[in-house]
């Protein structure tokens, strides 16, 4: 479980500065829930459950992941490269579809899942995410933030598409380290790096294999010239780019209609629904199925909502602080995966 809460620089709860600071959080947390909350996407971080604590504290609750694409400690192969790149596509092509642009694409809003071989993007933070179809903030991450937001009064969902030319770079090249220039929107790209990167790939190899390495780096190139070329107009969309013959055999990410009802197993119900006590009589579930559920549950004590319904609740005494202690130390073991 990760909870997110916003907090101000300053603690000092006497400080008008420090209450607006506050406010600030709440109602970018607020926007964040509201967009994120339809969301229904296998690429999508799901958001499992968000709650108010007093009045300024917002609890986000999502399922746990070990990596992300900024400190995921293996090397990344070229083909998974673009599996990966692939499938944060699909969820930001999703995204639009529903007329909401990301705008802070990057590495570290990229999570990670699954195994090794079988790595899957998880595309999070929404943030500074925004409905419609132009935007007028400046909010972003520098070093990602694509030209016409430094420099242009308004911009639209391209700004998503700068940003995966810059993910894809990143893993295929390393880090870009652009160094923003508000005046002139300029963010350098050196393309003599895919040049080298071209050639040294084509060293060792015979005539037919050397040509064939050379078309797919050609290929590599003229994608990332359409996906980070300065001007918006020239830049492809996300959906354009995704037809690129490189992404040809990755099938796309299949997906509900936009923004429909969430379809859940019942099966799966009652581990995040209700605690043991509340649970319903169920249509379909035997009573010795259910009773199997319920002491499950009262064994593994996981349930997101029984924890936040704990949250409101909390005895003081020592046995019981130690009872939660014991309970964070089993959470901690269990969730060293995501958690679909």
């Amino acid at each position: 479980m990760r909870i997110k809460v916003p907090e101000p620089e300053s603690q000092t709860p006497r400080d008008i500065w420090a209450r607006e600071e506050l406010q600030k959080g709440v109602e970018h947390m607020t926007n964040e829930v509201v967009l994120w909350r339809d969301f229904d996407h296998p690429h999508i971080v799901k958001l499992l459950q968000s709650f108010k604590h007093g009045e300024y504290k917002i609890f986000l609750v999502m399922p746990l992941a070990s990596w992300s694409l900024a400190n995921y400690p293996l090397e990344i192969s070229f083909d998974q490269a673009f599996i990966l790149i692939a499938q944060i596509m699909d969820a930001t092509i999703y995204m639009h579809e529903n007329n909401c642009t990301h705008r802070d694409l990057k590495p570290t809003n990229i999570l990670l899942s699954g195994t090794r071989k079988d790595l899957k993007a998880m595309v999070a933070d929404f943030g500074i995410s925004e409905k419609g179809e132009t935007h007028v903030s400046k909010s972003g991450t520098p070093g990602f933030r694509a030209p016409e937001v430094l420099i242009e009064p308004t911009h639209d969902n391209k700004v998503d598409a700068w940003a995966i030319g810059l993910i894809l770079w990143g893993m295929l090249f390393g880090p870009t380290y652009f160094v923003e220039d508000p005046s002139t929107g300029g963010n350098t790209i050196n393309w003599d790096v895919v040049k080298t990167k071209k050639a040294e790939e084509g060293k060792a190899k015979k005539a037919r294999a050397k040509a064939a390495s050379n078309k797919v780096w050609s290929q590599v190139e003229h994608l990332l010239r359409r996906l980070l070329a300065s001007k918006p107009t020239a830049r492809w969309t996300v959906k354009a780019a995704r037809k690129h013959p490189l992404f040809r055999d990755i099938a796309p990410t299949v997906a509900p209609s936009p923004l429909s009802p969430r379809v859940v197993e019942v099966s799966t119900v009652p581990p995040l629904v209700a605690p043991a006590e509340h649970t319903p009589a169920v249509a379909g579930i035997s009573s010795r199925t259910r009773a199997s559920t319920s002491s499950k549950r009262k064994r593994d004590a996981l349930s997101p909502v029984t924890r936040l319904h704990e949250v409101t609740t909390v005895d003081d005494s020592e046995s019981s602080r130690r009872q939660r202690e014991t309970r964070s130390a089993k959470r901690a073991k269990h969730y060293t995966k995501w958690v679909v």
